[in-house]
């Protein structure tokens, strides 16, 4: 699900909404994120995960299919498509280093029941 975020990686942070004026103060560690319909959430995400793209990975846990390609194609050519929306909720957690995308659809095969189309434009996942 798509979201626009702020996370505090050290100090404070002020945080309004446009709509309301409501203000959040964000403190070391703290994540505000607000998704589509308005729906806000607060947490304390670990740091070193959600920072490991400084390092060139991408850590997933437990995450969601659409959102995992989602977040790999931030960082690809050619682009990752889901073929049917049946592939969305799969569950997977792992590491994406960077440009290694033929690794990571390799591993996706593997570990899930899909299969990889490839095509000029990117990568098509199929269920098998």
């Amino acid at each position: 699900m798509a979201s626009t975020g702020v996370t505090t990686v050290s100090g404070r942070v002020m945080v309004q909404a446009p709509q309301t004026g409501r203000v959040t103060w964000l403190g070391q560690g703290e994540r505000l994120r607000v998704f589509a319909g308005g729906r806000v959430e607060h947490d304390r995400p670990d740091l070193d995960d959600l920072l490991a793209w400084r390092r060139g990975n991408l850590v997933f846990r437990n995450g969601r299919l659409a959102d995992i390609v989602a977040e790999v194609n931030r960082y690809t050519t050619r682009k990752i498509v889901l073929s049917t929306p049946r592939l969305a909720g799969m569950r997977l957690s792992g590491i994406y280093n960077f440009g290694k995308e033929q690794d990571f659809l390799e591993i996706l095969s593997r570990l899930l029941p899909l299969g990889v189309i490839a095509d000029p434009s990117g990568y098509r996942l199929v269920p098998v």
